[in-house]
């Protein structure tokens, strides 16, 4: 049936094979121990209760944002601009409170990435829109962005193959747990980091009519290409390079995006698919394609703010760079 979410009851657990370059880069400094650490508690988390691990990160959550608050960092200057200007307005000390729930909320999702395999299994994720997955007639870009536990959109059962672009984190041990866990729960799904020929492998798999998940919310270059949130954004990034490709393949749009119910419990929201706009004017058809993305994105953030993960990355008052791919 293609409307339900696919299902893996088995525990993560470490692949020997792929973990031992890792171990050997291994040096006896900070770096190095706090990622054994990680990979320990990856380890044991698949024997904890969910909301315990849930718990254990939502602590060191809090416990960033208190060392971040007390240092005035860069990206906590940012959430204070961001939730007075998006957000409930309130007074500096509110914010602060907010800034703990925040970090708290991103604590939380990168430790419940350890158990999601159980946490679907254990029917902590609803999957609302399900009948939009039978509306599919061929190659599908499914669009999204970090909102929530954004992690969970790659795991809706679809009916062929699907490749996901997405951005490696810059520590390996991250880098590694996260490719693990994400195919612990997708075993038929693709993920292709974005560096290199990431663009053409995408292209080839639309070709090949397999689907393809994009993340339109794209950081790079110091800037957040999308949404708008109020800004003048120039046409570039991965909304545009989803919509050139729709266009070009004759794809369908899907617009997926997560909201969060409690503790370790999450909504994911799929949204009718969109057929692209043929006019015989490719780069116009595009451009539409693109702004109608943002619009969804810009929809969904906005109404959930407090939830995107980039907000404290995002500043309104930065130009836009040249974009480089």
């Amino acid at each position: 049936m293609p409307g339900h979410y696919k299902e893996n009851s088995g525990r993560e657990r470490p692949d020997p094979a792929a973990l031992l370059p890792l171990l050997r880069s291994i040096r006896f400094d900070r770096k190095s121990l706090s990622g054994v650490v990680k990979l320990l508690f990856f380890a044991v988390a698949q024997f904890l209760p969910i909301r315990f691990v849930s718990g254990v990160g939502a602590y060191f959550g809090e416990r960033h944002a208190v060392l971040g608050l007390a240092a005035n960092r860069l990206w906590v200057q940012r959430l204070h601009c961001n939730l007075d200007r998006y957000g409930i307005a309130s007074p500096p000390a509110q914010r602060e409170q907010r800034i703990v729930a925040f970090m708290h909320r991103v604590g939380r999702i990168h430790s419940e990435l350890l158990v999601a395999s159980r946490m679907v299994a254990q029917g902590g994720i609803e999957i609302v829109g399900q009948k939009n997955l039978e509306k599919l007639n061929g190659p599908t870009i499914i669009v999204s962005c970090h909102l929530s536990n954004w992690e969970f959109v790659t795991g809706i059962a679809l009916n062929s193959p699907t490749c996901v672009l997405y951005e490696p984190p810059a520590d390996p041990f991250d880098h590694f747990i996260a490719c693990r866990t994400r195919l612990a729960r997708t075993r038929n799904w693709e993920f292709i980091p974005s560096a290199g020929n990431a663009m053409r492998r995408i292209a080839r798999a639309l070709a090949d009519r397999k689907n393809v998940v994009i993340f339109a919310d794209e950081e790079k270059n110091g800037y957040i290409w999308s949404p708008r949130l109020g800004r003048d954004i120039p046409c570039e990034g991965n909304r545009w390079f989803a919509a050139r490709l729709a266009v070009r393949y004759g794809a369908q749009i899907l617009p997926v995006y997560v909201q969060t119910k409690g503790v370790a419990s999450y909504r994911v929201v799929i949204e009718p698919p969109v057929e692209p706009f043929i006019s015989g004017i490719p780069n116009d058809d595009a451009r539409r394609l693109a702004d109608f993305i943002d619009d969804r994105l810009n929809e969904w953030v906005s109404s959930n703010i407090e939830y995107w993960f980039y907000l404290p990355f995002f500043d309104w008052r930065v130009d836009p760079p040249r974009y480089t791919a």
